[in-house]
């Protein structure tokens, strides 16, 4: 038994370890930049947006579009819940960031154009909401748009 809390509590400090990781890495690459309000959510595990971001997404080609972003460096910064490794989380973020790029690139005709665009992948660091409830899950797995 006394092993089995030892590992527990090890399993918990290594994810502390990696939420002090994802802050600092988040703090360094976003220095300067600015989140714009919209966010895109996924359904859990997947790459997959769900409704409302397919309308973000429109809304966000039309500032494309409008010149919003011309001369500014625009990331696309994903993260994930606190379900599965944190390295699995680190990958599915990067994954949603590098989709919602692509997408966009595509809705602007212009693939080569995400090339430009950063993407950062932060796991389950920065949460916005407790990850013990579907509902928290939910607002945590997002793709945020910032730009400097």
């Amino acid at each position: 038994s006394t092993r089995k809390e030892s590992s527990a509590a090890s399993d918990v400090y290594k994810r502390q370890d990696m939420r002090t990781e994802d802050l600092r890495l988040a703090v360094l690459n976003l220095n300067g930049y600015e989140r714009l309000s919209l966010t895109f959510r996924f359904l859990g595990g997947t790459q997959i947006m769900n409704a409302d971001s397919q309308s973000n997404l429109k809304f966000l080609k039309r500032l494309f579009v409008a010149g919003y972003f011309e001369g500014r460096d625009v990331m696309f910064v994903g993260f994930s819940d606190s379900q599965g490794s944190a390295d699995g989380n680190v990958q599915i973020s990067l994954d949603r960031a590098r989709a919602v790029r692509a997408t966009i690139a595509t809705l602007l005709d212009d693939a080569p154009l995400s090339n430009g665009f950063k993407v950062l992948g932060l796991g389950e660091g920065l949460p916005l909401a407790c990850n013990d409830t579907a509902w928290g899950q939910n607002q945590n797995r997002r793709v945020e748009i910032w730009v400097k």
